[in-house]
């Protein structure tokens, strides 16, 4: 069993945006619905996640903004497996606005 602080460290390095996508839709920002479908010729199932915006950005801190429109550009939907392997880029920008906050 991981001890408190492995996996405090954990969340740190993989989680964290992960974390503050999952509270911007607790507080009301984003909304996230699952999405399940069978798989090729009915074998197994695939599952995605759809974010939504819905509208409520005021008072977001400057790095949860850009978090915001990074994640969903132009669009006001957009599914987790479109954002593989293009959204990390975005990450340091993010984090750098963050600890320039703190």
């Amino acid at each position: 069993m991981a001890s408190s602080v492995e996996l405090s460290s954990a969340l740190r390095k993989r989680g964290f945006f992960a974390v503050r996508i999952v509270d911007l839709a607790r507080r009301g920002v984003i909304k996230m619905t699952e999405k399940s479908e069978a798989g090729f010729l009915g074998i197994g199932t695939t599952h995605d996640f759809t974010f939504e915006r819905v509208g409520r950005e005021s008072n977001l801190r400057p790095y949860e903004q850009t978090l915001i429109n990074k994640m969903f550009g132009g669009s006001s939907e957009r599914d987790l497996s479109d954002l593989k392997e293009k959204f990390y880029r975005y990450l340091p920008e993010i984090k750098k606005e963050m600890y320039d906050e703190a």
